[in-house]
């Protein structure tokens, strides 16, 4: 089952507004720090503006 046909269970168990989204990443394979893709690097919020945690 897709992530999205999920949404209203994990929004209703997380408290989530609809204002906010609901968004889910997976990376496969070995990083190379090397290759010239890997060298940007955009600036970021910090993990405390972003998530909050739940315990369950």
């Amino acid at each position: 089952m897709e992530f999205g046909r999920l949404s209203d269970l994990i929004r209703a168990e997380l408290e989530i507004p609809d204002n906010l989204l609901v968004l889910s990443g997976i990376a496969l394979g070995c990083g190379n720090p090397g290759h010239p893709a890997n060298r940007p690097r955009s600036l970021r919020r910090s993990i405390q503006e972003v998530v909050r945690f739940k315990e369950l």
